[in-house]
């Protein structure tokens, strides 16, 4: 478990399967990446045990519990191998009650201290709609910088949308 101000990142587990659907296929309130679709529960507890088990290379998976111990939502880590050493963030507060509490951020700044401290990746991204605000801010919250906005490059909600492209670069290392 590594633990945040606000939250405690854990290996998400199959019995997670039914709240994390319930969550995926809110697409007005939750955004998971432009790859996740909305799939079945069986689906679900598959990705959640292949990923929360940490048996796909490069990916690392966690549930967000509160400190309470109420699970809330998921970190994504992805994409992380390679010489480049650097990997895709992804977060999803899927409790309405709990969304725009700073737990967003909170979630992403532990994740951050795992892949510069633990798995010395040297760049984390972030890529979100710009017609989610709330998330551009949690990843700045995070210490993560916007680097462009791509026009009308996601399809959410029934409309082109920009995608926000933000990032972190691993404490210590200059960018050239």
């Amino acid at each position: 478990m590594l633990a945040g101000e606000k939250v405690v990142l854990r290996a998400a587990e199959p019995a997670d399967a039914e709240r994390v659907q319930r969550w995926l296929s809110d697409v007005e309130r939750v955004w998971f990446g432009p790859d996740v679709p909305v799939p079945s529960r069986g689906a679900v507890e598959k990705w959640l045990t292949r990923l929360g088990g940490g048996m796909e290379r490069g990916t690392r998976l966690w549930s967000i519990d509160t400190q309470d111990g109420r699970h809330v939502g998921l970190v994504r880590l992805s994409e992380a191998e390679g010489p480049h050493r650097r990997a895709r963030l992804d977060v999803m507060v899927g409790q309405p009650e709990f969304q725009g509490r700073g737990l967003e951020s909170d979630a992403l700044s532990v994740a951050l201290r795992q892949a510069f401290r633990h798995l010395n990746l040297n760049r984390v991204e972030g890529r979100v709609p710009a017609s989610r605000p709330d998330l551009v801010e949690a990843y700045k919250q995070a210490g993560l910088v916007e680097e462009a906005r791509l026009s009308r490059a996601l399809f959410v909600g029934g409309q082109y949308v920009d995608e926000v492209v933000l990032a972190a670069l691993a404490p210590g290392r200059q960018a050239s």
